[in-house]
């Protein structure tokens, strides 16, 4: 016997959006990027009612294919490779942070007399 459960909300529409990214930069090789998208059923204020399906295959694209495609942010007009850039001076900065952050004791109980 199944247990049943009845559907209370259904959904108003689709939203789909990426739900991975991945960056590839090796050393020996082309750079890509690859982006993964989601469909989520959704409820007229946009909440999700239901389940993400993903999709497994990416969007795939190397860097010297679009390297000069353009988007419009608040800032102006920028290439891929200006964003591509700028995640770079975060990931540095970022790495920069963490380098020197203080190291975690791995004792930091302190013992008694």
């Amino acid at each position: 016997m199944a247990i049943m459960r009845p559907i209370t909300e259904q959904p108003a529409s689709m939203k789909e959006r990426t739900w991975r990214t991945n960056i590839e930069t090796p050393s020996t090789a082309p750079y890509s990027i690859q982006f993964y998208r989601e469909t989520i059923p959704v409820d007229a204020d946009e909440n999700p009612v239901g389940k993400a399906v993903q999709e497994q295959i990416g969007v795939n694209r190397l860097f010297d294919a679009v390297a000069e495609e353009t988007v419009e942010i608040a800032t102006g007009r920028v290439t891929f490779l200006d964003l591509i850039d700028g995640l770079s001076q975060f990931a540095d900065r970022w790495a920069d942070e963490e380098y020197n952050k203080p190291p975690i004791d791995p004792n930091p109980i302190e013992p008694t007399p």
